[in-house]
This record gives C-alpha cells, sequence and structure tokens, in this order.
C-alpha cells in the first residue's frame, strides 16, 4: 500500500490505537507561512544580537573606566603624592643670584609667601623677565625723583 493513498480497513481485535511519527508534506500555504515566521525571527534574533553587542560595548566601557580609576588610585597609594597645580610666588635671585624660590601663596593672607615648594635655577626667560622688571623698577624711582606721575599724565 503507497503512502499517498487512503485505505479504509477494520480495526483487528489484537490491535491498540497509538500515535506514532511519520511524514508530513508541507501545503504551499504551510510553506510560504512558516517562511514568514523563519523571516520574523530571523530579524528578531539579529536585532537583539545589536542589542547584546552595544550592551557589551557599554559594559566594556565601564569596566575600562573603573580599571582606569583603580590604577590612578593606585598610582597614588604607591607614589604617596600626585602634582598639583598651586597659586605660587616666585621669586628671583633667591637664595641666590641665578637661582629662583618658587612658594605657596599663603591663601589667609593675600601676597603672603608659603611654604616652600622648590629652588632652582633660573631659565633664560626668568632672566629676561626679571631684567625687564628692574627696568620699569629704575624707570619709576627716575619718574618720582622727578615728580612725574603716570597715572595723572594719562
Amino acid at each position: 500500500m503507497s503512502s499517498n493513498k487512503k485505505a479504509s480497513v477494520e480495526k483487528p481485535l489484537d490491535a491498540k490505537q497509538d500515535k506514532v511519527q511519520a511524514k508530513y508534506q508541507f501545503t504551499t500555504d504551510e510553506l510560504a507561512e512558516l517562511g514568514r515566521v523563519a523571516s520574523r525571527e530571523q530579524n528578531q534574533a539579529d536585532q537583539l544580537d545589536r542589542e547584546l553587542s552595544s550592551i557589551k560595548k557599554d559594559y566594556q566601557g565601564r569596566i575600562e573606566g573603573a580599571e582606569m580609576r583603580r590604577n590612578n588610585a593606585f598610582n597614588k597609594l604607591t607614589d604617596g603624592f600626585q602634582m598639583r597645580e598651586y597659586d605660587a610666588m616666585i621669586v628671583f635671585n633667591t637664595p641666590k643670584k641665578g637661582m629662583k624660590s618658587v612658594y605657596h601663596m599663603d591663601v589667609d593672607a593675600k601676597n603672603k609667601i608659603g611654604e616652600l615648594i622648590r629652588e632652582e635655577p633660573m631659565s633664560p626667560a626668568d632672566c629676561q623677565t626679571e631684567l625687564f622688571a628692574q627696568q620699569r623698577a629704575d624707570e619709576e624711582k627716575e619718574n618720582e625723583s622727578k615728580g612725574f606721575n603716570p597715572v595723572l599724565a594719562a
């Protein structure tokens, strides 16, 4: 008996009814619907994959940020210090000619010199600055001795 033909047979007395697996051939309409379902599921899987990739990138960035902050804290802990920017007073030719002393500005009193940060040789630019400052001071003294006040002259 062929599988394409349906036959009607009486149930024998020594038989039982059960379920078995057998080949089923889909119809054209069923195949079209399966194609639509497969396409929708593929689109959803692609979308979820893109979302997962985005989430992974976000978390990777967060992990890298945490690692960078951790390493920064470890570096400070290991070194015991960090470089910071301070308002400073630089005094030229101190403690001796050609040297400069760098002091913290006293935050409690304006223009007061605070703790010594460092002493170092003056750079060529520092020497020029000092030279121009000295020239201005000499001009001001000369003008004062002549009774000239640049504020009143303007």
